[in-house]
Formats: structure tokens, C-alpha cells, sequence
């Protein structure tokens, strides 16, 4: 894939008391055409929101895991 329109959009952080500061914010990826991978910058523990155009067929919840870098298909 040339590119793609992927988004991430925050539902849930651990820290924020009452939601109101990043609730429904969106993510801005970064894209990778050597990879072909897309890259967010995200808060461990969070909870995001995924949508992959052609790839997701309706937007999935994660939790992010506290390590540097993981793959989307392997989050739980």
C-alpha cells in the first residue's frame, strides 16, 4: 500500500481524573511507505481507539502496553 488513512483517537487516559483534557482526541500517525507501517505516539496505559481503513472492518479498543514499540495486531 502507497498509503493509508488510519486514525487513533483517545478514549481513556490513566491519569486524567475527569476526561475532559484528551477524551476523543485523535492521534495523527506516522506512515512508513518503506515499511509500510504507521506509527503513533501514545501514552502507556491509555486506551485508543484504532481504525484502519480496508484493513479494520469497525474501529477496535486497546490498552497501550508499557514497552517502547508494539504491533497493533498483537495488543489484547
Amino acid at each position: 500500500m502507497a498509503q493509508i488513512t488510519a486514525r487513533a483517537k483517545i478514549k481513556k487516559l490513566p491519569y486524567d481524573s475527569n476526561g475532559a483534557l484528551f477524551s476523543g482526541a485523535e492521534v495523527v500517525p506516522t506512515y512508513s511507505s518503506t515499511t509500510g507501517l504507521a506509527y503513533w505516539d501514545l501514552i502507556i496505559g491509555s486506551t485508543i481507539e484504532f481504525m484502519i481503513e480496508n484493513i479494520l472492518k469497525r474501529p477496535i479498543d486497546r490498552v497501550i502496553p508499557a514497552v517502547s514499540t508494539h504491533r497493533l495486531q498483537d495488543l489484547t
